[in-house]
């Protein structure tokens, strides 16, 4: 059981944006899955990710869409994150800036990993296309909670194991 639970959930919310507006919500669409488990388990959940190449890039477009899915709140800071964290009730979930405009991200910071890290007490990795990535929210936060793989993630893994291991003939 979550309920309580303070959950760090990295999403790949890199979406194209025309206008302000998401032209193509298809990534968190198949996140729905995932974000509708942990509102029904109760956890609060903070959600990250990154948009764009700039770090001025804005998330708030992914925002307006996501708050039609599920209760959600957007914060620009760690320390607003921090702050918000602590009056999200059960089910409700936190949309943090993104992470690109954040010094230690792209740089891998242990610093900012611990930071994020900070706020939560587990990590669910549901943004496998970029899992390649060497970033403080891919591989510095799981070597500080306890962390998972979100449920398209692993369905991903499922598929490209098939794919790399068919039956023979082949």
């Amino acid at each position: 059981m979550l309920r309580s639970t303070r959950l760090l959930l990295r999403l790949d919310l890199d979406l194209p944006v025309i206008d302000d507006t998401l032209s193509d919500t298809h990534r968190v669409d198949r996140a729905r899955q995932t974000l509708e488990f942990l509102r029904a388990q109760g956890a609060k959940t903070l959600i990250v990710g990154h948009i764009g190449r700039r770090p001025d890039d804005t998330l708030r477009p992914v925002f307006d869409y996501l708050k039609t899915l599920v209760p959600l709140h957007f914060v620009s800071s760690l320390a607003e994150a921090k702050e918000e964290m602590g009056r999200l009730q059960d089910g409700e979930f936190l949309l943090l800036e993104n992470l690109r405009g954040f010094k230690g991200e792209i740089e891998i910071s242990p610093e900012f990993a611990k930071e994020l890290a900070a706020l939560a007490d587990i990590f669910v990795n549901e943004a496998f296309a970029v899992s390649h990535r060497v970033h403080a929210s891919i591989v510095g936060v799981p070597r500080l909670l306890p962390h998972y793989a979100g449920f398209v993630f692993a369905e991903e893994v499922r598929q490209l194991s098939k794919a790399l291991a068919p039956p023979h003939p082949a």
